[in-house]
This record gives structure tokens, sequence and C-alpha cells, in this order.
């Protein structure tokens, strides 16, 4: 599935006679759903939407209509982190110390065998509570947390990278004279690079569905939230 959205935006500017003006302007940006991924590509058009949070809400508001409530079901949508730059251990090792790491986290309904012992204890979570979000946090009020890169610490970060949810750090970085901050894994987000002509605005209309089918099925592999080494049988 594929298609085109706008966001209304006025610009103002000024005529020969340097009277000002305002006009609406509505920058098309293209979008692709990935069913078999429950993964929505996005342009990157920083005129629409300036950070890869701002495009999961707009399209979460489009998707939570009364079809949805009346099915008692709701869609969450989180970015896909970048694995590369900007991962949760580079920038905790930009800390001085940590004070706390939050994670918000979906439950899920998809990730295949993966973290699997996450999967059903957050199932079972949202099933007693009617949860649509877990919050974990870890803290240490003396600012002395330590995280290690093991058991259910490294599920949670995996959790979020592959958009499961998003995680926050808060404490001390290096050479900021004693000013607490906080750090969000938003700005980590995954970027696809789509090479060649790609599609755009204009000829998005002369795709066919199988067209589409085999656009994802060539950039899978650059946003598939599968490990590369999946677990193998239950026991």
């Amino acid at each position: 599935m594929a298609g085109i959205v706008a966001k209304a935006k006025v610009l103002n500017g000024h005529d020969a006679k340097f009277q000002e003006y305002s006009v609406d302007d509505f920058p098309p940006m293209i979008w692709l759903w990935d069913r078999e991924q429950q993964t929505l590509l996005v342009e990157k058009k920083t005129a629409v939407f300036a950070t890869a949070k701002a495009a999961g809400r707009a399209f979460q508001a489009i998707v939570n209509n009364i079809e949805l409530a009346e099915l008692n079901l709701r869609a969450d949508i989180e970015p896909i982190l970048n694995n590369n730059e900007h991962t949760f251990w580079q920038e905790y090792d930009k800390f001085e110390f940590v004070q706390s790491v939050s994670f918000d986290l979906i439950p899920p309904n998809l990730f295949g065998n993966t973290e699997k012992e996450m999967k059903k204890a957050l199932n079972e979570s949202a099933e007693i509570t009617n949860a649509n979000k877990i919050t974990t946090t870890f803290e240490n009020k003396d600012s002395k947390l330590k995280l290690k890169s093991e058991s259910w610490l490294s599920n949670m970060i995996n959790w979020c990278r592959k958009g499961g949810g998003h995680w926050s750090l808060k404490g001390q970085l290096q050479g900021n004279n004693k000013k607490i901050q906080t750090v969000h894994s938003e700005k980590t987000a995954k970027i696809v690079v789509m090479e060649g002509k790609g599609i755009t605005e204009f000829d998005l209309t002369n795709y066919s569905p199988e067209d589409i089918v085999q656009i994802l099925e060539l950039y899978r592999p650059g946003y598939n939230y599968n490990d590369l080494i999946e677990e193998g049988s239950d026991d």
C-alpha cells in the first residue's frame, strides 16, 4: 500500500510592490506501508514533519479512528531506530553520570520469536491491566546508576530499536558543568535510502500494487526488524 499525504502550511512573503501576502502550501510526502513487517516508510521531508516522532504522531491520529475504537483496538507508531548512529550505548557513554533511564514499551502483536520471554511478559501484563503502554524506569537518586548490556535491559533496548517503544536517559553529559539533561531515542530513527529514480509525487499514480510490493521487497532488508540470528525452536 502507498499514498501521498500533505500537511497544510502558510507561506508568507512580499510581492513586487512590497505588499505582504500569504498563500496556502501543501507540500506532498510519499508513504509506503509494509504489511508483512507492519512498518510505515515515510519520505523524509522536514517541511511536512520535522522529526520521525512527529510523523508517527500524525499517522497515529489518522489510523486511530472510530472503526478501531469500536473494536477496542489502538495503533501505536514508534520510529524504528538507527542501529549505527546515536544508539543507546553511544548516548550512554556521553554521560558523566546517569540518574535514570526510562523505557516506554508497547505490548506487541508481532516481532516473531525474538525476545520471546519479554513478549510474553508484556502481553500478560497488557491482558491483565488493559494497558497499551508500559513504562519502566531504573533510577538512582545519588546519580550512580550503572547499566550493563545484558538480560532484560538489552531486551528493552532491542524492543525500542524495532519500533516497540522509546527510551530516555537523564543525567549529566560530559563537560556540561553539572547541568542535568535528558536524551531521547527519537533522534535516531532509521533512514532507508532508495537509490536511483525512485518514486516521486508526480509518478506514484503510475505504479501498480505489484510495483509497490516489489519496491518493498527490494528495500525490506534495510529496515527488517528481525534479528540476524533468529531463535530456533521453543525448547
